[in-house]
């Protein structure tokens, strides 16, 4: 701590700790009064100030620090009008994202993806690369170690707190970090949760492009206020600085939380998980790095929830899966190979379990409620507790929300189809008769199979089909699968053309089979929607025009309940659907944005 500073010559940087969850956090950091700060999404860095002009900036790089000279045209730029002339002082800050320009060049900031999220939360404390620092990026000051040439590394922390408000004037580019006193009665693990969501869900909240620019934060600091142990100890990662962030939580504690989830009367119908075959479905992976890296990533997947899954590969390369020490089934084309796994699970009454080979990871979004706005749903989505879960136990809780439906009444259940964490948290929990991705499902023994006209959009025709057979599905759209989709090499992606044409034919086959169903997608080429109307709304719509127009009052009285609850449950299907469009627009415009 004793480390004296001067301009020109870098601090060694304090870091905080990492503890495993709010209460250890809070008998670490000490007995009296701390300041709770944001952990900014960003890159953190040192600015030296000489005589009002910015002469060095240094990044952390490891234990040691870097000089980043490309970077002081920036900082100045940034902290123009915001230090005094005659200003001596270093600064601890965090470079964060200013605004971007859009194409049609309108000033616009983009929520992170979830992906980006998992990544962010450490990137205060890591080196960043010297052209995301600059470009623009604005600034927020977290600490002072030196002001008016007078060092203050052995000052408290509130002393220098107080010296960095006084030192600079906030501007559209330059803020001081926000954060809240709490004095050590306070110090509750509630308030610390209260201050954790406030902090997660600030971005999304946000009104402004500038209020959003300096909200965008991954979790807390808690810092020690008072006291020889809130002096900045130079190059060493200290318990009077507490960093929490909300990681997922995961194995067998996540498997856990999610079956919790359930009702008293789901649980009943948990099935084990010898109830299930589980298959992959895959083809010609084999034959890139990629690939196999994929391949062996959802083994693993398996093998750490105690399975073993079954393989339905390609023709020609089944001795290729073999090698990498995987139990294989040679059944052909991607059609086939689906229907040739449900067989294999018929044949063995047990549910059939497919998964693409292209799956990164099983989130649940553990929050219940519906969001009727995008800021809401992004907020939410922030700040829900997560759990990575496996396949095993995704299956698990799928089969369990169909069977206590009823025997025989729902056969079918997937996740959502999007990885969009903040579009899935607009849709109801559970959706009965929506479309159902064919990247991961759990099927119950049913006559339901896949159409082997069809080479592409298969998992539409075999949502269809179940729909008809059962009248209901299960989604569930807090569920969310990271899958690599038209982007993998290899697999059912090698089966489309650059022209659309196998679209096109599979599109074809697809409204002539379901022409109340499936519809053209609104905007995007070669793209559908499914929009399912039961027989009973089927009906209502054939009725007679003039029967139609009678009063439901002077109808039967079974006949007026029969089309009252048909017109209900068409309008319910309706939104439903038009809600699932739009969202597949939105992915389309911007695949990992967190805003639809």
């Amino acid at each position: 701590a004793g480390c004296p500073a001067a301009c020109g010559a870098p601090v060694a940087f304090m870091r905080a700790q990492q503890p495993r969850d709010i209460q250890a956090a809070l008998a670490t950091v000490g007995g009296g009064a701390v300041v709770v700060e944001w952990l900014f999404q960003g890159d953190r860095a040192q600015v030296h100030v000489q005589a009002g002009k910015v002469v060095a900036v240094f990044t952390p790089s490891g234990s040691s620090t870097t000089a980043c000279p490309d970077v002081v045209d920036e900082a100045a730029a940034a902290l123009d009008g915001s230090l005094a002339a005659t200003a001596d002082c270093i600064l601890d800050v965090v470079f964060v994202r200013g605004p971007r320009k859009s194409a049609s060049s309108e000033d616009v900031t983009q929520e992170a993806s979830p992906k980006d999220d998992a990544a962010a939360a450490t990137e205060q404390e890591k080196s960043p690369s010297q052209d995301r620092v600059g470009k623009g990026r604005c600034i927020v000051a977290v600490d002072v170690l030196l002001a008016g040439g007078e060092p203050l590394t052995l000052r408290p922390l509130r002393e220098r707190r107080a010296r960095l408000a006084a030192l600079l004037a906030e501007t559209p580019r330059v803020r001081v970090a926000k954060g809240a006193e709490l004095a050590a009665g306070e110090l509750t693990e509630a308030a610390i949760r209260e201050k954790l969501d406030e902090a997660l869900s600030a971005a999304s909240l946000a009104t402004t492009q500038e209020s959003k620019i300096f909200s965008r934060a991954d979790g807390l600091v808690l810092k020690l206020l008072d006291g020889p142990a809130s002096t900045y100890f130079a190059g060493r990662r200290v318990g009077a600085w507490q960093k929490l962030v909300r990681p997922p939580v995961t194995g067998q504690e996540a498997d856990k939380r999610l079956l919790e989830t359930l009702t008293e009367e789901e649980k009943r119908h948990i099935p084990a998980a010898d109830e299930f075959h589980f298959t992959v479905v895959s083809g010609f992976r084999t034959r890139s790095v990629e690939g196999i890296n994929d391949i062996l990533r959802i083994q693993q997947l398996y093998n750490d929830a105690g399975v073993v899954p079954t393989w339905y590969v390609d023709n020609e390369c089944p001795d290729e899966y073999r090698k990498l020490g995987l139990k294989v089934v040679k059944a052909g084309k991607l059609i086939p190979a689906r229907n040739h796994a449900l067989e294999d699970a018929s044949k063995m009454n047990k549910v059939c379990v497919q998964t693409s080979d292209d799956i990164g990871s099983w989130t649940f979004y553990n929050d219940a409620v519906r969001y009727f706005s995008d800021e809401e749903a992004n907020a939410a989505a922030r700040r829900c507790e997560k759990l990575e879960v496996s396949p095993v136990a995704a299956a698990r809780y799928l089969v369990a929300k169909m069977r206590v439906r009823g025997p025989g009444k729902c056969r079918l259940g997937g996740v959502y189809p999007l990885g969009n964490g903040g579009r899935a948290m607009r849709a109801r929990p559970i959706l009965d008769k929506n479309f159902i991705l064919g990247d991961f499902f759990a099927a119950e023994v049913s006559p339901c199979r896949f159409d082997e006209k069809l080479s592409l959009k298969e998992d539409y025709d075999f949502t269809c089909s179940h729909l008809d057979l059962y009248g209901q599905v299960l989604r569930s759209n807090r569920l969310i699968i990271t899958a690599k989709h038209e982007t993998n090499a290899g697999g059912a992606c090698a089966i489309r053309d650059a022209a659309g044409e196998r679209e096109r034919y599979n599109i074809g086959v697809l409204k002539a089979k379901w022409p109340d169903a499936v519809k053209n997608h609104p905007t995007r080429a070669n793209q559908v929607v499914l929009r399912w109307k039961d027989k009973a709304a089927k009906r209502a719509a054939e009725e007679p025009a003039e029967a139609a127009e009678e009063p439901l009052a002077q109808r039967p009285a079974k006949q007026a309940r029969k089309a009252k609850g048909a017109k209900a449950k068409d309008a319910q299907a309706t939104e439903a659907h038009a809600t699932e469009a739009q969202a597949t627009e939105a992915q389309a415009k911007d695949p990992q944005a967190m805003e639809p």
